[in-house]
């Protein structure tokens, strides 16, 4: 994505404004790693990377998926962009800070329940943000963070690398950014100072979060593997000032991590040999992507998706569970 865009224009006149403004913001470490568009960035100044895709293929795709994309989900991620960031200037305005930990279950419930009953979203993870997984040179106003999933259709993955998939996850993006607009909305009529981000312009990296907050682990491809529904998912964080509910933080499920250096099948699917099998320092990110090889053709199919559709945890709970037990028995023995 240009630097110039739409949604980097936003992102950067909110951080500006709330540094000169007089309230405190939890900034990113030295350590932080890049995001994935400044990483770009710097590999195109560099003329380190070859953004040549077949155009042709391409159209052909854009053409295939308007106007749900362009004319619908484009749109309404664009308002959402804009709205998570216009609704927290009151916030630069009263730098008033409240910081006292209530914690309280009733509204944990409540939460659940209005966010499982509107949006159907079956799980939140809440834990305390580490100054690392804020993306370098990237601020958020609040030190805790709650994380929301949302599922993609396995139906319309399963067709990846083709339209309906790259279809389906835009679909998701819009509908999650709105929902933690919505639910952020509600949170701030129970008392509770907040900032939702949106899924598709992340100032954190949501993985790891979602990690450490016991909703799952991340996979070989860098996404979270989850019980409910594997990688096939989108997340999206909102981040609060108090701690305000009880941490969901566990580490139950890292035995993930060594599952996939086992299975590797988003390895050997990838269609474009994206993914190593041996993590590498890039951006001071550790991953496992070739972002080199990984863009170009995200960007030709619309989100390709392969990595998504054969990891095996993409078939669910019951197969999760069963991984899970086989895996387990068998490091303990």
């Amino acid at each position: 994505m240009p630097r110039n865009n739409f949604f980097f224009k936003i992102e950067q006149k909110f951080m500006k404004d709330a540094l000169e403004s007089s309230v405190s913001v939890l900034k990113a470490s030295e350590n932080s790693p890049q995001d994935g568009f400044t990483i770009i960035d710097e590999l195109k100044a560099k003329k380190e990377i070859n953004l040549k895709i077949n155009r042709k293929k391409q159209l052909k795709n854009m053409v295939k998926a308007l106007p749900a994309v362009a004319g619908n989900y484009m749109i309404k991620i664009m308002i959402s962009v804009k709205k998570s960031f216009k609704v927290l200037y009151p916030y630069l305005e009263d730098p008033t800070r409240n910081v006292k930990d209530n914690i309280n279950p009733k509204l944990w419930e409540d939460l659940n329940r209005y966010s499982r009953d509107k949006w159907g979203i079956i799980k939140i993870g809440f834990t305390k943000l580490p100054k690392e997984l804020i993306f370098r040179d990237k601020l958020v106003l609040f030190p805790y963070v709650l994380i929301f999933m949302m599922e993609m259709d396995k139906k319309k993955i399963d067709t990846a690398p083709n339209v309906p998939a790259g279809k389906e996850a835009m679909r998701i993006y819009a509908r999650l950014g709105i929902a933690v607009n919505d639910i952020a909305d509600w949170l701030r009529t129970k008392g509770i100072r907040c900032q939702s981000n949106h899924p598709l312009r992340g100032l954190t990296l949501t993985p790891p979060l979602g990690g450490k907050s016991g909703m799952g682990w991340q996979g070989r491809q860098g996404l979270l593997i989850t019980p409910e529904y594997g990688p096939r998912l989108r997340l999206a964080p909102i981040y609060i000032e108090n701690k305000s509910f009880e941490f969901t933080d566990s580490l139950e499920h890292r035995w993930i991590e060594e599952y996939c250096k086992i299975c590797n099948k988003c390895v050997i699917e990838c269609p474009v040999g994206a993914i190593w099998e041996e993590k590498k320092v890039i951006g001071k990110r550790s991953t496992c992507i070739d972002i080199k090889k990984c863009f170009p053709y995200f960007n030709e199919t619309l989100g390709c998706s392969v990595c998504i559709k054969v990891c095996p945890f993409s078939e669910g709970y019951e197969f999760f569970e069963s991984a899970k037990l086989k895996f387990t028995n068998n490091l303990n023995k």
